[in-house]
C-alpha cells in the first residue's frame, strides 16, 4: 500500500522536483489532504534521481568526423538539473579532447599494462619521434545540449581527434545512466526524421568549456509537469 502512494505521489510530483510550491500546488489540486512527511518525499526524489539498471542502447548511423550529431533518448523528459548534468559530462569529454587526450598513437601506459608498471620508463622507446611529429588529435568544435521532450542532441567536430574519443563518451554516458540518470538510447551520427538538423550548415558554437548552460526553455518548467515522450525515426 505504501508503494502504491508512493507511486502517485512520484506521479504528482514528476518534473516539478526543484520547485517546492509547484509540488504544493499539485498536491493541493489533487486533493492530498496533507504534503508527505520530509522523508517520505525525500525517499521520492532520492528514487527519481536514481539511475536505471537497464543497459544503453547504442546505435551507429551515418558518421561524419567533422560534422556528427549525437543523440541521447531519456526514459523521461529531464529537469534542468539533468540537463546541466549531461552538459558537464559532455564539456568535460570535449575539453579533454580539445588538450588532445584521444590520441590512439600515444597510448604508453596501455600497451605496458601487460607488464608490471612500476618504474616503466614512460615514452622511452624509438617510435617516440614519430609520435611527436605527428599530427595532434585534438577536437575542433562543439555546441551546447538541445532539449526536445525526452531526447537531448549535441553537435561536435571531433577533428583530428581519434575515435578513441567516441568509446570514452560511451563509457561515460553509460555510468552517467546507471548512477544517476536513466539512458534508453544513444545514438552516434545520422539524422533525425522528427527533429531535424540545419543541411550541412553549422549551428552557432556557443561552448564555453568553464560554463554549463540550460537552454532558455527549460528553465521554466509547465504547470503539468508531464510532456509526452516523441518516438523519432532515424536514417543515414
Amino acid at each position: 500500500e505504501q508503494a502504491s502512494e508512493d507511486d502517485e505521489l512520484a506521479s504528482l510530483i514528476q518534473g516539478a522536483e526543484d520547485d517546492p510550491e509547484e509540488i504544493q500546488r499539485r498536491l493541493q489540486r489533487a486533493g492530498v489532504p496533507a504534503p508527505p512527511s520530509a522523508s517520505t518525499l525525500g525517499d521520492i526524489l532520492e528514487r527519481r534521481r536514481a539511475g536505471e539498471s537497464r543497459p544503453v542502447a547504442v546505435k551507429f548511423r551515418n558518421v561524419d568526423q567533422f560534422d556528427l550529431w549525437i543523440w541521447l533518448e531519456l526514459y523521461t523528459a529531464p529537469a534542468p538539473a539533468a540537463v546541466a548534468m549531461v552538459q558537464e559530462v559532455v564539456n568535460s569529454w570535449y575539453l579533454l579532447g580539445r588538450l588532445g587526450a584521444y590520441n590512439a598513437s600515444s597510448m604508453h601506459v596501455l600497451y605496458a599494462s601487460q607488464y608490471d608498471l612500476s618504474h616503466m620508463r614512460y615514452g622511452e622507446d624509438e617510435e617516440d619521434e614519430e609520435v611527436v611529429g605527428s599530427a595532434p588529435a585534438a577536437m575542433a568544435d562543439m555546441a551546447d545540449l538541445e532539449v526536445k521532450g525526452n531526447w537531448l542532441r549535441f553537435w561536435v567536430d571531433l577533428g583530428t581527434a581519434d575515435e578513441l574519443a567516441l568509446d570514452i563518451l560511451i563509457n561515460a554516458l553509460r555510468a552517467l545512466s546507471l548512477d544517476h540518470l536513466g539512458i534508453k538510447t544513444l545514438v552516434i551520427g545520422g539524422v533525425n526524421e522528427g527533429w531535424p538538423v540545419p543541411d550541412r550548415q553549422l549551428p552557432e558554437i556557443t561552448m564555453d568549456p568553464m560554463r554549463v548552460s540550460v537552454p532558455d526553455f527549460m528553465a521554466d518548467e509547465e504547470e503539468d509537469g508531464e510532456d509526452e515522450d516523441e518516438d523519432y525515426n532515424y536514417r543515414d
